[in-house]
Formats: structure tokens, sequence, C-alpha cells
């Protein structure tokens, strides 16, 4: 008996059909990306606009709580909104009683997009990450203008530096 010899042809794919493959994945990979892309800053943009959100939902319940009158945000920080108060005009620091109420806020909310060191501070100008007026109780992020473009946020809720 004669032993045969197997010539079997290789298995394996031509390097021109790796290369298609490789082509059709880059197309794919092209057409895929830049919508996930543009769907993180979308996020993080109404993220943002819900945080001011709050922010200005706590300002009016706060003003509702002290007779009117809204937190000095621009010379006292955030304190007036983190921190237990006396239920009257004064802001003043509460001793757990019940007349106390607050805190509104769990910590000082930062501005990501803000041009400035700290990025939680507070001015009647555009000169910190918070532009803020306690006579009406508006409050407004300080964005840079370019940034405004790529996120979804309004031009009620941010000022230009």
């Amino acid at each position: 008996m004669k032993a045969r010899k197997s010539t079997k042809r290789g298995t394996g794919f031509t390097l021109v059909e790796i290369f298609v493959v490789a082509i059709i994945f880059g197309i794919l990979a092209a057409i895929v990306i830049p919508p996930f892309a543009s769907a993180s800053e979308t996020a993080r943009g109404n993220r943002f606009a819900s945080q001011l959100q709050t922010i200005r939902s706590q300002l009016e319940l706060a003003q509702m709580q002290h007779a009117g009158a809204y937190p000095d945000l621009v010379n006292d920080g955030w304190g007036a909104l983190t921190t237990v108060t006396e239920h009257d005009a004064a802001y003043s620091m509460g001793n757990r009683d019940k007349n106390d109420v607050g805190p509104y806020l769990q910590q000082p909310p930062m501005n990501p997009f803000a041009d400035v060191a700290d990025q939680t501070s507070v001015a009647a100008d555009t000169s910190a990450a918070w532009h803020y007026n306690d006579v009406t109780g508006e409050i407004f992020a300080v964005v840079p203008q370019a940034t405004v473009q790529g996120l979804n946020l309004s031009a009620n809720d941010t000022v230009s530096p």
C-alpha cells in the first residue's frame, strides 16, 4: 500500500481578506463613534443644567423661609445654603432646634466649566465661577462662550466672562 500524501491547501485568511475586514471595521467605527462622543458632552451639559435648577429652587426655598430675603452668597459664600440656619431673615447659624431650617445644599456647587481657580466662588460680576444677584436671587454659571456652544445649555443658564 502506498501512503497518501495530504496536500491540503491553507485554511487561513489571505492578506487581502484581512485588509477588507479592517477597512469595513474602520468605516463602521467612523460612523458609530462620533454620536457617542457628543453624547457624553450633552450628558455633561444636562447634568450641569440640572444642578443649576436645583440651586435656583433651593434659593427660592431659602428666601421663603427667611422672610423674603435671599442669602448673601457674594459676601458670605455658600454657608447660608450648606449649613443649618435660623428661621428668620438673618441667615444666622442655627442650633438645631425646631425653628431651624436647612441645609439647602449638601456642599457648595462646583462649576466645572469656569475659567477661575476656585470653581465654587460667587461674585456679583463675572469674575467668579458663579454670578449671583442677592436682591433678585438670580444665579448664573460663568462659562466661556466657546464652551457654552459645545454644551446643551441655554443663555438663561450661563453668562460669559
